[in-house]
């Protein structure tokens, strides 16, 4: 609850509602309660907005041709979890909070609240089984755990090591499409590589992020382009994430 709160004051994200609440003399579990229930609003109504963005928004007719292969693997894997190497939901959240508290802020190579508005819905567009696996390996390292349970026989383990290579299985299943979530997890997989002292495998990664963003367009002026404010927004931290990992 700390962690939540403190992140929602030092993002701005709610923060006149909890500075109010601590004004007010209210206890943790109070500030809590009532700072996720503003979150759950705020994520209904970007929701809607989403929704009605798609619906508007009929796209670049290059990246539509682009996205058309993925498209029929992105719908046969709704319903599914995000990870195959964990199942601890409770575990689950907790490592992404951990890189949200600790790595995000350093270098933020996604656009954290597009990510988690489509991770809680099962959306496919701004997250990807990829990108969750590679944030989930981060997670685990920053537990300070080489190894956690993740059931209740003790011989059922996870580690941030068996995440990372859960998130190359399947970037190597990739098409080779550009897409924002692959340049992403490529610019965290980076991060991951240099936590582990592989400088080299870390400069590949960052270098292959850099270069699927550029073949997508994300570094050319946007000021007369026809996308939605969500993907400029997204687009936006991506290719910034990118070139600051890649310097």
């Amino acid at each position: 609850m700390s962690e939540e709160i403190f992140a929602s004051l030092a993002s701005g994200d709610q923060r006149s509602l909890v500075l109010q609440e601590l004004q007010d003399g209210n206890t943790l579990e109070v500030i809590w309660g009532k700072l996720n229930g503003a979150i759950a609003d705020q994520q209904t109504q970007q929701r809607l907005e989403q929704n009605k963005d798609d619906m508007e928004w009929v796209g670049d007719p290059v990246e539509n041709t682009r996205a058309d292969s993925r498209q029929n693997t992105e719908e046969e894997q709704d319903g599914e979890p995000w990870t195959r190497a964990m199942s601890d939901e409770v575990l689950i959240e907790h490592f992404l909070s951990l890189y949200f508290c600790w790595e995000y802020p350093i270098f933020a190579t996604l656009s954290r609240q597009h990510f988690l508005v489509d991770y809680r819905a099962g959306r496919r567009r701004y997250c990807s089984s990829l990108l969750v696996n590679a944030i989930l390996a981060i997670g685990c390292s920053l537990s300070g755990m080489h190894e956690t349970d993740i059931g209740t026989d003790s011989n059922r383990h996870v580690s941030g090591q068996q995440l990372f290579d859960e998130a190359g299985r399947l970037l190597a299943k990739e098409d080779d499409t550009p897409h924002l979530t692959t340049v992403q997890a490529l610019g965290i997989m980076s991060i991951f590589e240099l936590s582990r002292g592989n400088q080299h495998e870390s400069i590949l990664y960052s270098g292959r992020s850099i270069r699927m963003a550029v073949e997508m367009g994300l570094h050319l002026d946007t000021s007369t382009s026809q996308f939605p404010q969500i993907e400029l927004e997204v687009r936006s931290a991506t290719i910034w994430g990118a070139f600051a990992l890649d310097k």
